[in-house]
């Protein structure tokens, strides 16, 4: 009669865990439910994603009230301590006042650096959670579960000479939300990398040209996001049905590539430009003489950029040659790096003989505006490496955290590793005996010997915890919460007509790390009311909205919300 709910990150994740609880012996009825699953009749252990549990129960699904629950478990708890849907649980849980036994499951507690760091944000997730004990897998439990891998070793480091030179622009000064205003200001000034100047001139000459035909067209770099511009091309493709646009989506393309690493991926453009089959005939007739010239003086330099390339191949083919049955994945950051990786190794003169490869990333978001991976797609390519049908996955880290692969012998990072929860997660894929982890690029800030030393501090801490002896509010939770206010402030902006009410409550919300909580009473057309509440350290603010649908009730609550609690900051800051 007890009821317990499981809680994964993502939807793949809710069949593993189900079936795996299913394999339990005396195990009771379980459940699995997600956005693309109907909600279970019956179940004594519900398998979910935290954002279908959060929808139902706003839904008021009564089986889904925290009260019925006697058991809540979070696999990969540490996304609890990040903007991440696990956040608004623990807080919802927490402003329920119902106390479950809360069981966190995670390979590392925190993505924080440092001694000090790490025991603060491990005191904040205890405290949010009410978390009193933290417990260790032993060593025959691991053995039993079949991991006999390169987790317990320490990482292979294989950097080539252009991974061991300094950044281009250090780890310190990269902001990701100032990303392209960096770039762009690195080129007005002169100071961007000549491949970087090259790239964008020739793209400002295919503009130039295109403008000639279509005199309304306008440049999409001075749009923020990366990914808006390939998608303008796409969307004018659609449109005029103009193969110069096809040629411009794949240049924006490469261009996106090299801004999001902080320039420094310059042979990943050229070999997505060659992959698209920009430097063809077929690409190049549609352009005048001028954008042909500078398009064939570029592809025709010998910049040496293919380094990582060469480095990366060189440890596969090692590795091959190792293993009788050889099963690698390799990790690495933008997922349209996944397809170029895919071309690259498959045009290898030896690899393409011996690996089979399958790329794997979240399929809610494209690679490109061209390039993507169904759900579908996805799945098959797991099946695919399960069975041996492949034996090499390119993967982003969705395949760090839960994803069971219990095949793999060899894990490899192609670009650098940003913390130590995808060192740790990723070191733990290589499950087999004997196994291989090996990483190729590094930040000059944090190396794989660094974060092995923050692995280690993260160990030695949870085998020395002990659980805060009060959950009071203190001055410095009252302090940093006023701070975070007081910086989310510019959000607090009502426009005359309502529409970026919503959107601003709830950035400030999220900057403030604070859940807003909603009902909506009413249908989705007839008159509607919408209750909201903001509840923090220093405030509880409740309002109400009304509205013609449940759409125009959410925006006269949110109007009235952000004036409600502009007005409590400046009575009561």
């Amino acid at each position: 009669g007890t009821l317990a709910v499981f809680f994964v990150p993502t939807i793949p994740l809710v069949e593993q865990q189900a079936t795996a609880l299913r394999s339990r012996p005396n195990m009771p009825t379980v459940g699995e439910f997600h956005g693309d699953r109907a909600f279970p009749t019956r179940f004594d252990v519900l398998v979910t994603t935290p954002k279908a549990f959060e929808t139902a129960q706003g839904r008021g699904v009564p089986s889904l009230a925290w009260n019925e629950f006697k058991v809540v478990v979070l696999d990969e708890v540490h996304h609890t301590l990040k903007d991440h849907p696990y956040r608004n649980l623990a807080l919802r849980l927490k402003m329920s006042g119902h106390c479950p036994r809360v069981i966190g499951l995670t390979a590392s507690l925190t993505y924080a650096v440092g001694a000090q760091k790490i025991k603060k944000s491990v005191d904040r997730l205890c405290k949010d959670l009410r978390i009193h004990r933290i417990e260790f897998a032993r060593e025959d439990e691991l053995l039993a579960d079949g991991y006999l891998g390169a987790g317990r070793r320490d990482a292979e480091v294989r950097l080539s000479e252009q991974a061991m030179k300094p950044e281009i622009i250090p780890p310190e000064d990269r902001r990701s939300h100032l990303v392209h205003s960096t770039f762009f200001q690195r080129i007005d000034a002169g100071e961007a990398t000549s491949f970087a100047t090259e790239l964008v001139s020739i793209i400002k000459l295919l503009e130039e040209d295109v403008k000639r035909f279509y005199e309304n067209f306008v440049s999409p770099l001075g749009e923020p996001s990366l990914k808006f511009w390939g998608g303008y091309a796409k969307k004018n493709l659609v449109e005029h049905e103009d193969e110069r646009f096809a040629s411009l989506e794949n240049w924006y393309e490469a261009l996106r590539i090299l801004v999001a690493s902080w320039e420094e991926a310059d042979d990943a453009a050229i070999a997505f430009l060659r992959m698209t089959q920009c430097d063809t005939s077929k690409s190049l007739n549609c352009w005048s003489s001028d954008a042909i010239t500078a398009i064939e003086l570029f592809f025709s330099k010998d910049r040496s950029s293919s380094v990582r390339f060469d480095n990366l191949s060189d440890a596969l083919e090692e590795k091959v040659n190792n293993f009788e049955d050889f099963r690698g994945i390799v990790f690495v950051k933008q997922r349209v790096m996944t397809h170029i990786l895919e071309h690259v190794l498959s045009e290898h003169p030896v690899l393409r003989t011996y690996i089979r490869i399958r790329c794997l990333y979240s399929a809610k978001t494209p690679a490109t505006a061209s390039l993507s991976i169904t759900r579908g797609e996805g799945e098959d390519s797991l099946r695919a490496f399960h069975s041996g049908e492949a034996n090499l996955l390119i993967t982003t880290n969705i395949a760090e955290e839960g994803i069971d692969i219990p095949a793999a012998n060899c894990v490899i990072y192609f670009d650098s590793i940003d913390h130590s929860v995808s060192f740790v997660q990723g070191k733990g894929r290589a499950r087999q005996a004997d196994s291989s982890f090996v990483v190729l690029s590094e930040r000059s800030d944090r190396p794989a010997a660094f974060l092995a030393k923050q692995e280690a501090e993260q160990q030695a801490l949870a085998a020395s915890f002990t659980p805060c002896a009060t959950e009071e509010i203190t001055f410095a939770d009252l302090n940093s919460q006023r701070q975070r206010e007081e910086n989310a402030t510019r959000y607090l902006v009502v426009s005359p007509t309502d529409n970026n009410a919503l959107a601003n409550l709830n950035i400030f919300c999220a900057r403030t790390k604070v859940v807003l909580t909603e009902k909506v009473d009413g249908g989705t057309t007839s008159c509607s009311t919408c209750h909201m509440t903001y509840q923090s350290v220093l405030r509880t603010i409740e309002v109400s909205g009304e509205g013609n649908g449940k759409k125009a009730a959410r925006k006269a609550a949110a109007t009235k919300m952000l004036r409600a609690i502009a007005d409590s900051m400046a009575s009561n800051p």
